[in-house]
């Protein structure tokens, strides 16, 4: 996953390590500059957030936790520090693009959407659900927000076992998931959606989802 700026790498592994990457301009190469462990499984995805709420980043795992971690200044430089985890099977994890929202959305292998906040914009190290909704009782695989700081707030979901199980969800200003729409594509899908993005609008008048 890159950051923001695309200056910066996160690549998560199977050796239940994640390990970050600066650009080096001069050299057009990445340079490996930190590790980061604690997982007990291999990393299934990794996120970074927004900047202007700092150098923080998700992670979900196969030991079934969620972990962030922040990179802050201390006596020896910047270092990478995890600030808060929790119990969770998710599949896949997505901060919101937004810049008045600092938002973390978890689709589950049970089926959940959950969103998540963490109590102070400026420290990452509590957070709280603010909403949770049941969306594919076969499990969900894929999550991509809607990449626009104007109107509703949008998230894609993708599901398990073919049919209908590529939908929409607004999340509203009182922070609540609510149904949109079901998108079925002119040949259905017979098996798992593999993987969803929502590309940038960049200023068309419509939008465009791409799945596999």
């Amino acid at each position: 996953s890159f950051n923001y700026f695309s200056d910066r790498l996160a690549t998560a592994s199977a050796d239940h390590t994640l390990i970050i990457w600066n650009k080096d301009n001069e050299k057009h190469k990445f340079d490996k500059v930190s590790t980061l462990e604690g997982h007990f499984g291999p990393i299934y995805k990794v996120e970074w957030a927004q900047p202007q709420f700092g150098s923080i980043i998700a992670t979900c795992s196969f030991d079934k936790k969620v972990r962030i971690f922040e990179e802050v200044n201390t006596i020896r430089g910047k270092e990478w520090k995890l600030k808060s985890e929790w119990k969770e099977d998710a599949v896949d994890i997505k901060f919101g693009p937004f810049l008045d929202d600092f938002i973390l959305a978890v689709a589950t292998a049970e089926g959940k959407l959950k969103i998540y906040q963490p109590y102070s914009d400026i420290n990452p190290a509590n957070w709280k659900l603010n909403d949770e909704i049941m969306i594919n009782m076969k499990g969900l695989t894929s999550i991509s927000w809607r990449k626009c700081n104007f109107g509703v707030k949008q998230i894609v979901i993708g599901g398990k076992e073919g049919g209908d199980n590529l939908f929409i969800y607004n999340y509203t200003g009182h922070k609540k998931l609510t149904f949109f729409a079901s998108l079925t594509p002119s040949t259905p899908y017979s098996s798992d959606i593999f993987d969803v993005s929502w590309a940038p609008s960049n200023g068309k008048s419509f939008e465009i989802i791409v799945s596999c």
